[in-house]
């Protein structure tokens, strides 16, 4: 009987250097990709779960909310404002820039005032220290921080709050940045770290928030890049009353939401969200 010869048309051979360098390669594309997300990433909306709810009390506080421009306020902090006021908190806002880089200071001041009353602050209640918008930290003299910083330190002195609500000193707003380290300094010096919280409003353009847009049913999760073992992350749950009160809040800054500038409308909508978001260095 005769034994064919002919070979199969496909043949699979894999030798023990083929399999090492399919593993290397599932390796370090595994690793990529988790660079990729710590460097560029936002939780995903099922980590919600795995922040824990804010445990400071909004019931008859003082609370300060530190701002560095006219909306700020709102986005960081409007759902916590709204709540603290209607449950009896006395709600001081400072907000630290003239807002006038655009020359239209005097019309966002207004809008900031018109917003904080959305969300029951008085009047009386708002501060403006008006150094200039977009300033660099590292462009100013130290006289100049030395200055902000001794201005910020006297809203606190004067106040005496019972929680400081700040920018997140990591923002990658310069503005921002300045101001939130400033008062990180601050709450150092003055052993105020149990007392200050920090929301995040500027990190990584393209991926925080995610999604993008208006996403009312979305939550806000923190960059992948912001977690660490010295810092823990708050979420505050707001119900859908305080978060229609905050979108309406928003509203009130037609001057940001002018439709010749698309990029700014869809950030400040980026905040109507379920929840807001706040920082404290180590565990409260």
């Amino acid at each position: 009987m005769k034994v064919s010869s002919n070979k199969p048309l496909f043949t699979v051979s894999f030798r023990r250097r083929h399999i090492l360098m399919i593993v290397l390669i599932l390796i370090a594309a595994g690793f990529g990709y988790s660079i990729y997300f710590r460097m560029f990433m936002t939780l995903p909306q099922q980590a919600i779960n795995t922040i824990a709810e804010l445990s400071q009390s909004h019931k008859n506080q003082k609370i300060i909310v530190f701002a560095p421009h006219c909306d700020d306020e709102t986005l960081g902090a409007g759902g916590l404002i709204d709540r603290a006021t209607k449950e009896g908190s006395q709600v001081k806002v400072v907000i630290v820039t003239d807002c006038n880089k655009h020359k239209i200071g005097a019309i966002r001041k207004q809008e900031s005032l018109s917003a904080l009353s959305t969300l029951g602050v008085l009047q009386s209640d708002v501060s403006f220290l008006n150094f200039p918008e977009g300033q660099d930290k590292d462009k100013h003299t130290d006289q100049e921080n030395i200055q902000m910083k001794a201005d910020l330190q006297k809203e606190i002195d004067d106040f005496k709050p019972t929680l400081i609500v700040a920018p997140h000193p990591r923002d990658t707003h310069a503005d921002h940045k300045m101001i939130g380290t400033l008062l990180q300094q601050i709450a150092a010096d003055k052993n105020l770290n149990n007392q200050i919280i920090y929301y995040l409003i500027h990190y990584n353009f393209l991926k925080y928030p995610s999604p993008a847009g208006l996403k009312p049913d979305a939550y806000l999760l923190p960059p992948a890049r912001l977690i660490s073992f010295t810092d823990s992350w708050y979420k505050l749950s707001l119900t859908s009353d305080e978060e229609n009160q905050k979108e309406e809040a928003i509203l009130k800054y037609k001057s940001q939401l002018k439709m010749t500038n698309p990029i700014l409308h869809r950030v400040l909508l980026d905040f109507v969200r379920r929840n807001e978001l706040f920082m404290t260095n180590g565990a409260n």
